[in-house]
């Protein structure tokens, strides 16, 4: 059986609807804020590449950001990145 089978979604219908996303602190490994499902659109009917925008205009604290493709990886390996 696959793990989403086990989750029990404990959320109404608004309430995967009606959220925003929020700027956390990670592990600081890079000075960058990254967006995980770049290209995705979330249960709220918000794309995270529309909203990382936002907080960079909301933000301007001038830390870039790294959009990561769903399906996808950000590898940092010393001084090098790729995905």
């Amino acid at each position: 059986m696959k793990n989403s089978e086990y989750v029990q979604n404990e959320l109404d219908d608004n309430e995967l609807t009606d959220w925003d996303y929020v700027k956390i602190s990670g592990l600081g490994i890079l000075p960058a804020m990254a967006v995980p499902h770049f290209d995705a659109t979330g249960t709220n009917d918000v794309a995270r590449s529309s909203h990382a925008e936002q907080v960079l205009v909301d933000e301007q604290d001038g830390m870039p950001a790294i959009g990561i493709d769903e399906n996808a990886a950000f590898v940092v390996e010393g001084d090098r990145a790729m995905v």
